[in-house]
C-alpha cells in the first residue's frame, strides 16, 4: 500500500466537493439507509485507472485513488480451491502471457501468471486485498460477479464467501455486487450488502422493469452499459428520475469525455466509470490534457507509439515530438495524429535507424489550445531480420538470417502447421546468423520467424517461411 493515504483521501474530498460545486449535483439518500447522502457525482475507475496501469491490479486501484477516483470496478472469480480472484477474462493469458483458466488460479499459484507492469510483474490480486484497500482509503468498490461459457459459475459458498468478506472489512456501504443477469446477483439480496444490475437494454419499457425489480428486491444501484442509451430522450433526465424515486443510484458503464462527464452531472446521475482520468481536465477547465504514452515498441514499418487521452471534443489532433539527442532536449515535431477509438491515438515513425535510440513525447490540440506533454519514452530501434529456411537432411531445417544493427541476439519462432506460433530458442550472440532446428517430425509443415532483441526491446518478425512437410 502506498504511503500518504490520509492526506490523499483529504485531497479526494476537496475534489469531490468542487465538482459538487460546480455541478449542483442532485443530494438523495437512500431509504433503505444502505449508503450515504451524495452530493457530487462519483467517478469510478473501470477496472481500475486501467488508461495508465495494467487492468484489475492493486496498482491500478492505487493510482485511481492517487488521482481522485472514489471508485473502483473489479471483476470476481471464484477459484476450484474458493479462492476470490479478481481479473477480467476466463483466462490468463492476455494480461500474463501464461494460458490458463482463471478458476484453477488461487492465491498460492498466482505466481505463476504475474502480470507485467513497467519493470517489475505483479500478481492477480485476492478480493482480500481489494477489501483492505477499501477499508483503508474509503473507496467505493462495484464487484462484477462474472460467468462463463465454460461451465463455471459462483457457487452457493462462493456467495456466502464474498458476504462474509465484506461484512469482515465492515465495508458493506461502499461495495456494490453487480452483474447482467438476475439469477447471478439474487442470491446476495437482503443479505447485509449492496445490489446491483447492469444493462445494455435501450427499450425503455425493459429498463423499467429491471429497475422495479432492483426496487422489488432491496437493491439500489443501476448501471446503463454506454453513453450512448442514456443520452436518448428516452432516458435522459427521465430514468434518473425514475431510479431516485425508488431509492436507486444509476451512473453508466463507460464514460469517456469531459462533456460525457459534464451531461451525466447535468442530468443527477450518480457515477461514471470510466478508463480515464477526467477530473483533471474537468477541474483545470482545459480544452487540451495531456496525453499518457502507453504503448512503444518497434513495427516492420517503424516505430510504433499509442496513447491515452481525456478530451472534450472530436477535433483534436495530436503533435508527435522526436529528440535524437536524449530524453531533455532537441525535440522536433515530425507528425500529427487524430483519435482513432476509444480515447487511443497511435503514430508510426518509419524514419528511424536500426541500433539507434529515440526519445518520444505527445501534446494534444483542441479548440486552439495545446496541452503540455506527455511523459518521455525511450526506444531502441531494431530492424526486423531478413529470413531464408531451407530443409537440410531429413530431419532438420537451417534458418538463416542477416545480422540486425544494436541486436543483442535472435530469437527463432516455430509454427507447426496452423497452429500457434512458439518461440523454441534465445539466441544471446549478436553475430549469430543461423540456426538448424533438429529431429523434425514425418508428415509435419514448418514455418519459422525471427526476431531481433536487446534487453527487453524486440524488433518486428520477419516474414514467415515455410518448408515442405518431411
Amino acid at each position: 500500500m502506498k504511503t500518504g493515504i490520509k492526506k490523499k483521501t483529504i485531497v479526494t474530498a476537496l475534489i469531490a466537493f468542487v465538482l459538487a460545486a460546480l455541478a449542483g449535483a442532485a443530494v438523495w439518500v437512500n431509504g433503505n439507509g444502505t449508503f450515504a447522502a451524495k452530493d457530487s457525482i462519483e467517478l469510478v475507475g473501470h477496472r481500475g485507472y486501467s488508461s495508465a496501469y495494467p487492468e484489475n491490479t492493486m496498482p491500478a486501484f492505487e493510482g485511481a485513488f492517487d488521482s481522485g477516483f472514489s471508485g473502483v470496478e473489479i471483476d470476481i472469480w471464484e477459484s476450484d480451491n474458493g479462492d476470490l480472484m479478481i481479473n477480467h477474462d476466463s483466462t490468463t493469458d492476455r494480461m500474463s502471457g501464461v494460458s490458463e483458466e482463471i478458476w484453477h488460479v488461487n492465491e498460492s499459484n498466482r505466481d505463476k501468471y504475474k502480470i507485467p507492469y513497467g519493470d517489475t510483474e505483479v500478481n492477480i490480486p485476492t478480493l482480500d486485498e481489494v477489501l483492505k484497500f477499501s477499508q483503508e482509503t474509503g473507496t467505493t468498490i462495484y464487484l462484477h460477479i462474472k460467468t462463463s461459457k465454460d461451465g463455471y459459475e459462483l457457487s452457493d459458498a462462493g456467495v456466502k464467501n464474498i458476504i462474509n468478506k465484506i461484512k469482515e472489512y465492515e465495508v458493506e456501504d461502499r461495495v456494490i455486487v453487480f452483474s447482467t443477469k438476475a439469477g447471478v446477483v439474487r442470491p446476495f439480496c437482503n443479505k447485509g450488502v449492496r445490489v446491483g444490475r447492469i444493462s445494455s437494454l435501450t427499450d425503455r419499457d425493459e429498463v423499467d422493469e429491471i429497475i422495479d425489480w432492483l426496487q422489488d428486491h432491496n437493491c439500489d444501484t443501476f448501471i446503463v452499459t454506454k453513453m450512448a442509451f442514456i443520452r436518448q430522450k428516452s432516458f435522459s433526465r427521465s430514468i434518473v428520475k425514475y431510479c431516485h424515486k425508488r431509492d436507486i443510484q444509476i451512473g453508466t458503464y463507460s464514460t469517456k469525455t469531459v462533456d460525457d462527464l459534464r451531461f451525466l452531472m447535468k442530468i443527477g446521475a450518480d457515477f461514471a466509470m470510466s478508463n480515464f482520468d477526467l477530473l483533471t481536465p474537468y477541474r483545470d477547465g482545459v480544452a487540451a490534457s495531456a496525453p499518457n504514452i502507453t504503448v512503444q515498441n518497434n513495427k516492420n514499418a517503424g516505430i510504433k507509439i499509442q496513447w491515452n487521452y481525456v478530451y472534450s471534443s472530436d477535433s483534436c489532433v495530436f503533435n508527435v515530438y522526436r529528440s535524437e539527442k536524449g530524453e531533455d532536449t532537441g525535440y522536433g515535431k515530425i507528425g500529427t495524429a487524430k483519435v482513432y477509438e476509444d480515447n487511443k491515438g497511435v503514430f508510426v515513425d518509419k524514419d528511424v535507424e536500426s541500433g539507434k535510440s529515440y526519445w518520444y513525447r505527445v501534446s494534444a490540440s483542441a479548440e486552439g489550445e495545446e496541452s503540455g506533454y506527455s511523459q518521455v519514452v525511450e526506444m531502441l530501434r531494431l530492424d526486423q531480420p531478413k529470413t531464408s529456411a531451407k530443409k537440410k537432411g531429413s530431419k532438420s531445417v537451417q534458418i538463416t538470417w542477416n545480422r540486425v544493427s544494436g541486436a543483442e541476439g535472435y530469437s527463432v519462432w516455430r509454427k507447426t502447421g496452423k497452429g500457434s506460433w512458439k518461440r523454441i530458442i534465445r539466441i544471446k550472440d549478436p553475430e549469430a546468423s543461423s540456426y538448424t532446428d533438429a529431429d523434425l517430425k514425418k508428415g509435419k509443415k514448418y514455418s519459422y520467424r525471427i526476431r531481433a532483441w536487446n534487453g527487453d526491446i524486440t524488433s518486428g518478425a520477419s516474414s514467415k517461411k515455410c518448408c515442405p512437410a518431411h
